[in-house]
């Protein structure tokens, strides 16, 4: 959250709220390093009752999430699972995605 703005995270078929995030060097060897290369890890609460409350997710999937057109998906709280494929979607839907990072905001 930046001053009065929020965020959510639609992937899925499920919303999310992004909580947090950590830049984490990408070698393990890099970590006390003062210009290590890092990349992006963000904190996202869950409110599903199937899921853990938290997941840790880099950007990278995010992104991959974000740009992933219809049949295909990335299920980012199961990265596990990789690239999957929805069964029985209508072929008109193909080419599109609903995945988004809406960004809300409070009027003073």
């Amino acid at each position: 959250m930046q001053g009065n703005k929020a965020y959510i995270y639609h992937c899925y078929k499920h919303y999310m709220c992004p909580v947090g995030f950590e830049e984490v060097p990408c070698h393990k060897s890099e970590v006390y390093k003062k210009d290590a290369e890092t990349e992006t890890t963000f904190l996202i609460a869950d409110n599903s009752r199937k899921s853990k409350t938290f997941h840790c997710v880099n950007w990278s999937e995010i992104q991959t999430d974000l740009t992933t057109l219809t049949p295909y998906y990335i299920n980012v709280r199961k990265p596990h699972l990789e690239m999957c494929t929805r069964k029985n979607y209508p072929e008109s839907k193909y080419g599109q995605t609903s995945h988004c990072i809406i960004e809300l905001f409070a009027l003073k």
